[in-house]
């Protein structure tokens, strides 16, 4: 499977690095230097780049039919317009705020503890987020998520605050507190493989599928 890579970042490089062990070639690797697209023998475009310009580069992939990965964050508020180009297109788009298998299921346990917790209107949900010094979104698009299951569940706006310092690849902390006891759950990324793996697995899903999808799809 031959891949156009989009920004070539710390995740982009552990893309890179790890795609052989796909069966994937990434033949083409897109950067702020040279930003132009190539879309000639491109099986699958992955995407850890920069909200900037996202729409733009979707409609360029969608027209020349390349299913899309993308771990890129901080274009949520133009989801319904991803959307709506994807399916005039019939073209593929698979948007994860974090490509992490244990990133999913940590999600998966919050929405369980959730279901268990609000119904006694006895804990304050909130989220806190910590990643490096160069990530520009805050909060991530993964604190985002795992507020908007928390707000399903307790039906209230959600604190979530975050902190961009040192090298921190990624860390999710929810807070279910009470007057009398604290129960914390945590997620933290020890390095960036999780979200190459992820993203790499995504490609090879997305294969001869159409619509908009996301990890939750896949797995």
């Amino acid at each position: 499977m031959r891949a156009l890579l989009i920004g070539n970042g710390k995740t982009g490089k552990e893309v890179a690095r790890l795609a052989p062990q796909y069966g994937i070639t990434i033949e083409h690797i897109v950067t702020k230097k040279k930003p132009t697209i190539p879309t000639e023998g491109v099986d699958v475009a992955i995407d850890f780049s920069h909200e900037e310009g996202f729409i733009e580069r979707l409609e360029t992939l969608l027209q020349h039919n390349i299913p899309l990965v993308t771990g890129t964050t901080g274009w949520n508020d133009r989801i319904d317009q991803a959307k709506s180009l994807t399916e005039k297109h019939k073209g593929a788009v698979l948007a994860a705020p974090n490509f992490s298998v244990g990133a999913f299921l940590f999600s998966q346990i919050l929405r369980f503890a959730g279901k268990k917790l609000a119904p006694h209107n006895l804990y304050d949900p909130s989220v806190f987020e910590i990643h490096h010094k160069n990530k520009q979104d805050a909060p991530s698009g993964t604190a985002k998520k795992l507020s908007s299951i928390l707000e399903e569940e307790f039906h209230q706006e959600i604190p979530t605050s975050s902190l961009r310092s040192g090298h921190n690849p990624g860390e999710h902390q929810i807070l279910f507190d009470s007057i009398d006891d604290t129960i914390t759950l945590t997620h933290k990324a020890k390095n960036r493989e999780p979200f190459a793996k992820g993203a790499l697995l995504a490609a090879q899903w997305i294969q001869e599928k159409q619509g908009f999808f996301t990890l939750e799809d896949m797995l």
